[in-house]
């Protein structure tokens, strides 16, 4: 038997028929003087019955509100006191496995998984539903990098009396469900799966993180509430990268565009050089023949030191010709690692793109369950981007099709996209959303492309453009 936190006070609960009865029985009976006035005398005892009446029925709704007021108070505080334990239960087990999951990697554990699937397992005979560690983990996090006190380093989770125990103490009445669903999204992981992990709040944001923790709680704002506020800061989170990453990219491709340029230079100046040592072998052959043609002694003399002079103009233009090649060859390299730079920091534009994509989708559901409408339909693809036709490739070699949709895909404005439309094409929406939960479609499937140089698909596009041969008779 569940017992009540409080017990309410007993309240005595009056019977409005028998009180009234006693009274009406202890009323002497009239005496045959006053026959003559019964009519009067009846009327005035049932309205002295029914104020009586009224009167104790309105004291027995009174004790019954009563105490079904001292009922709701004692339910409220017996649920708070649950929920509470609940909570820091959950927050208490996470602060736990989160050193059991870091003692385990010190220790030389491998696969972090293998510790949190062996708490999961530990737990399974206490809980009534499915337990994610991770979960419990990253919500202790969560609480102890928001209720620390300016400037206090929690990265270990060892470390002890780090907390603002005024941050502490508004906290204490929190539902779970806010660290569960909002505050977790505050945190960002570091050194994951290592020895040394643990979380930080959002990059660039730590002080945003706790304005948003600060008012909620002030405030007193809903699960749903505060859970909104926290995707908008991480929404911020993704737009910062997103442009991050752009500008980053933008810069290697300049650096690529100049090592391209630098490399045409230094090839250009490798020419001038090899022509001018052909022109300088050329003059030591005539400064030779004409020393042999010469007459007399003084006319063999001069023309041998002309030759020799020749010999060491040509030399130098040998040897400029080579400082020349190795600046072209050094040039090329440059020009090489500065294109695989720009592919890399490319793909990490669009591994951004996709992930601010994905946030700005989870929101629009988020805003659509909430107000009961449908989410925003995707704006069309530009009809000016590039198109391919189909008729045109029935006969072309597979690798050349592919090498040509890879070209596409890589010069399109927005390739993230196109290889979302894709996957929703080859499959239905429902196979998308399981194959990439968090949303990484784009990023992911481009990743699966590899690098296609201009050259690479100036060759596809020609190759695809051939007409196919046709079969042996």
């Amino acid at each position: 038997m569940t017992e009540r936190t409080k017990s309410p006070a007993t309240v005595s609960i009056p019977d409005a028929t028998a009180t009234v009865d006693a009274t009406l029985v202890a009323t002497p009976a009239a005496g045959p003087e006053s026959k003559a006035d019964g009519g009067a005398a009846t009327l005035d005892a049932e309205a002295a019955k029914a104020a009586a009446l009224a009167e104790v029925e309105e004291a027995r709704v009174d004790a019954l509100t009563r105490l079904a007021e001292a009922e709701r108070k004692a339910g409220v505080a017996a649920y708070a006191k649950g929920e509470r334990a609940a909570r820091q239960g959950r927050l208490t087990a996470g602060g736990h496995f989160t050193l059991n999951v870091r003692l385990r990697l010190e220790a030389g554990l491998k696969d972090r998984s293998v510790a949190t699937k062996a708490c999961e397992a530990a737990i399974l005979p206490y809980a009534t539903e499915q337990v994610d560690v991770n979960q419990l983990i990253r919500a202790w996090w969560a609480h102890r990098l928001l209720t620390a006190a300016d400037g206090v380093d929690v990265a270990d989770p060892r470390a002890k009396d780090v907390a603002d125990p005024a941050r502490v103490k508004a906290a204490a009445d929190l539902p779970w469900g806010h660290w569960k669903a909002a505050y977790t999204l505050l945190t960002h992981q570091a050194d994951f799966g290592t020895a040394t992990e643990h979380y930080t709040l959002l990059p660039g944001l730590e002080a945003e993180c706790r304005a948003v923790f600060d008012a909620t709680v002030e405030a007193g704002e809903s699960t749903k509430g505060t859970t909104e506020q926290c995707q908008a800061l991480v929404r911020t989170l993704a737009n910062r990268q997103a442009e991050a990453t752009r500008q980053a990219a933008l810069a290697k491709q300049r650096a690529a565009d100049d090592a391209q340029q630098a490399a045409a230079d230094a090839e250009e100046g490798r020419k001038e050089a090899d022509a001018k040592a052909k022109e300088a072998d050329a003059a030591v052959k005539a400064a030779e023949r004409a020393e042999k043609e010469a007459a007399d002694e003084k006319a063999r003399e001069a023309a041998r030191q002309e030759a020799e002079v020749k010999r060491q103009e040509a030399a130098k233009a040998r040897a400029a010709a080579d400082h020349a090649r190795f600046q072209a060859e050094q040039a090329a390299r440059d020009k090489g690692r500065a294109r695989t730079e720009a592919n890399q920091a490319s793909r990490l534009a669009t591994e951004a793109e996709a992930k601010k994509a994905s946030e700005d989708r989870k929101a629009e559901k988020a805003a659509a369950k909430g107000s009961g409408d449908k989410p925003a339909p995707r704006p069309p693809v530009d009809p000016s981007e590039p198109r391919i036709n189909p008729e045109g490739l029935k006969d072309v070699a597979p690798d050349d099709v592919a090498a040509m949709l890879e070209a596409i895909v890589a010069g399109h404005s927005k390739p993230a996209l196109v290889v979302e439309y894709l996957l929703g094409r080859l499959c239905s929406r429902k196979d998308v959303e399981r194959l990439f939960p968090d949303g990484t479609i784009a990023a992911d499937a481009l990743l699966a492309f590899g690098d296609l140089t201009d050259a690479a698909a100036e060759a596809a596009k020609a190759k695809a453009t051939k007409p196919a041969a046709k079969p042996a008779a």
